[in-house]
């Protein structure tokens, strides 16, 4: 229960903040997708399922605000998040190599995949263009930021560890209070 409303709050709060702050920080015409950077680097910490749970989540939010195909983000996102914690089950958690690698892997994807779904969908034929002014300058720039993103993520995911460690030892009630020996 704590992990979920922690990364609720981290998923709302990216949200807020590319809503609002990463506005200002547009470059090309883009702005860094910091909610797949989030998605894939829980799903390395938390595996597949937990991934595409929180891909799901994350996506839902920027399809019902802000209009268009509801529903698509979340499952782009939600695939992106369910095979990038396919293959790290064991993860050594001080390399920044798989999530380096992932992410730039998982951004092409998931942009491609995007655009080609609302393209097709939409009736148009210009993903040459699309992927030469939006998918590689947003690849680039989400690439760029993914690092300090991914350590935000692993504090709160250490965070949430330490606190679930420590209620752990603590009793539920006070059924188990009373039985215990002083």
């Amino acid at each position: 229960m704590v992990r979920a409303a922690a990364m609720f709050l981290v998923v709302l709060i990216n949200f807020i903040l590319q809503s609002t702050v990463w506005r200002y920080a547009e470059a090309f015409g883009v702005i860094p997708d910091t909610a797949l950077i989030i998605v894939v680097s829980y799903a390395i910490l938390r595996g597949d399922v937990a991934g595409c749970l929180l891909g799901f989540f994350a996506g839902i939010l920027p399809d019902v605000f802000y209009g268009g195909w509801v529903g698509l983000t979340a499952l782009t996102l939600a695939m992106t998040g369910y095979l990038c914690g396919k293959p790290f089950k064991h993860f050594t958690q001080g390399n920044l190599l798989p999530p380096l690698l992932l992410v730039s892997v998982s951004v092409f994807a998931h942009e491609i995949l995007y655009y080609s779904a609302t393209l097709l969908l939409a009736g148009r034929r210009e993903l040459e263009l699309y992927f030469s002014r939006i998918i590689l300058p947003e690849a680039v720039y989400t690439i760029a930021v993914t690092i300090p993103v991914f350590y935000i993520v692993f504090w709160v995911h250490k965070g949430i560890l330490r606190l679930e460690k420590r209620m752990a030892g603590r009793p539920d009630n006070f059924r188990q209070l009373k039985g215990r020996k002083r």
